[in-house]
C-alpha cells in the first residue's frame, strides 16, 4: 500500500526512508564481554505516559501499525513519517511518528485526533513544552498502544526533527560529543555555547542544517545513514576526528548531559553506549576544537568570535552606569527619561559602579509603574 506521499509501508519500509540507503545489513563480530550483554540490558523497558496501560509491540506488529496509523491520518496533515528506529530493536513501547501541523504549539490538536480515530481514541495527552501530542490508541487488531505525534510548523522543521529524533539514542550521543567542547547539537540547529561572567548561557546559531553539524564535529553523515545497530552508532561516534573516550567516562558523560541525570539513569541504551565509548581507542584527552574548526571553517569561527565580541560587549554596558546600559535594560530609545535615570542613579546611588537588579527594580516602581522589565 503507498502511502500519501509514494512511500511503500512494508517490513522494507525504513529503507525506503528519504535519508536512508541500500546499504545491506551486516553481522557485527561481537567481544566476549558483549556477548555477554544481552538485548534487553540495551534496550530496557521505560515507563511510558500511559504506563503499563499501553501494550509493547512486536517488531511486525510495529510496522502494521505505523501502516494503520499513517493511512488513516494522512490527509489530515500535510506531512506525516515516523520516526526511524534501529534494526537491533525488537519490541516496541509505543510508536513515534512526526508532523507538520497549523495548529498552535500552545492549543490541542485533540479534536483533530478525534476526527481522524474516531472511536479508536481512548486518552488523549497534550505536552504543551515538547510540542508533543500523546494519544492512547486501539488498533483494528484489538492492541491498545501509546502513540506519540511530534509537531512541526514547516518541511524544514520536520526534517530536522526526523534526523535528530531517529536512529535511536544517537542524538543524545551526538550532543554529549557537542557539549564536551562547548557547543550544542539540537532540533533546531547547532550552537556556540556562550557563558558571561554570571555563569548564565546563550546560544549563537551556527547552523541549522544538522548533517552539516555532524561534519563540523569530525562525523561523516554518510555513516550515519547507513547505521544499522546500536554498535554501528558507537562505531560511528567513535570515527569522530574529536573523539576521545574520555568524554564518554560515566562521569564525565553526566556532568554533559546534566540536564538529563533522570533520563540517564533510566534508559539503559545510552549507560551501554557511554561504556563501550569510553573503552574505544582514541585521543587520550580532547583536542583543541576551536583550531580543528578554524582549519577547516574559518568563516564559522570568524561568525560566532564576533557574536561572541557583540555579546560581551552588551553585558559590558549592562553592567555599566551609562546612557548606552540605560537603554539596553529598560528598552528606551534616545529621551529625557535616560537622563532622568542616570540621574537618580547618581543621587541616590553615588557610589555604585553598576546597576544592579535591587536597583532596576526600585527604579522600575518609580518611573515605570506600569511597565515590566527584566
Amino acid at each position: 500500500m503507498n502511502n500519501r506521499y509514494g512511500t511503500r509501508i512494508t517490513n522494507k519500509f525504513f529503507k525506503s526512508f528519504s535519508f536512508s540507503t541500500n546499504t545491506n545489513r551486516y553481522n557485527l563480530s561481537m567481544t566476549i564481554k558483549l556477548e555477554a550483554m544481552s538485548r534487553e540490558v540495551k534496550y530496557e523497558p521505560i515507563e511510558k505516559r500511559f504506563g503499563s496501560e499501553a501494550e509493547r509491540l512486536t517488531k511486525p506488529e510495529f510496522l502494521a501499525a505505523i501502516e494503520e496509523i499513517i493511512s488513516k491520518c494522512r490527509n489530515e496533515f500535510p506531512e506525516v513519517k515516523p520516526i526511524i528506529p534501529l534494526d537491533d530493536k525488537e519490541t516496541f513501547g509505543d510508536v513515534d511518528l512526526v508532523i507538520i501541523s497549523n495548529t498552535s504549539p500552545e492549543d490541542s490538536d485533540e479534536e483533530r485526533m478525534k476526527r481522524v480515530f474516531g472511536d479508536s481514541l481512548l486518552d488523549y495527552r497534550h505536552q504543551k513544552n515538547d510540542k508533543m501530542d500523546s494519544l492512547y490508541l486501539k488498533l483494528d487488531s484489538g492492541k491498545k498502544i501509546q502513540v506519540d505525534f511530534a509537531r512541526t510548523k514547516n518541511i524544514q522543521e520536520f526534517e530536522a526533527k526526523l534526523i535528530h529524533a531517529s536512529k535511536g539514542h544517537s542524538s543524545s550521543v551526538i550532543g554529549i560529543l557537542a557539549r564536551a567542547y562547548g557547543f550544542k547539537f539540537a532540533m533546531d540547529g547547532f550552537y556556540k555555547r556562550h557563558i558571561n561572567s554570571n555563569g548564565d548561557e546563550s546560544d549563537i546559531l551556527i547552523t541549522n542544517d544538522l548533517f552539516k553539524a555532524m561534519e563540523m564535529l569530525g562525523l561523516s553523515p554518510n555513516k550515519w545513514k547507513e547505521a544499522k545497530t546500536v554498535e554501528d552508532i558507537i562505531d560511528f561516534i567513535a570515527s569522530s576526528e574529536i573523539f576521545s573516550p574520555s568524554i564518554f567516562s560515566t562521569d564525565e558523560a553526566k556532568k554533559l548531559n546534566h540536564k538529563r541525570s533522570a533520563s540517564l539513569k533510566r534508559r539503559s541504551v545510552q549507560r551501554y553506549m557511554y561504556a563501550r565509548l569510553s573503552d574505544k581507542p582514541g585521543k587520550e584527552t580532547k583536542i583543541n576544537y576551536e583550531e580543528y574548526l578554524e582549519a577547516k571553517y574559518p568563516e564559522v569561527v570568524q561568525v560566532y568570535k564576533r557574536t561572541e565580541s557583540e555579546l560581551v560587549r552588551s553585558e559590558r554596558n549592562r553592567k555599566a552606569i551609562n546612557g548606552e546600559a540605560i537603554m539596553i535594560i529598560f528598552n528606551l530609545n534616545p529621551s529625557k527619561d535616560v537622563g532622568l535615570i542616570l540621574k537618580h542613579i547618581k543621587s541616590k546611588y553615588p557610589d555604585a559602579d553598576k546597576i544592579t537588579p535591587e536597583m532596576v527594580n526600585e527604579i522600575n516602581a518609580e518611573y515605570f509603574p506600569e511597565e515590566k522589565f527584566p
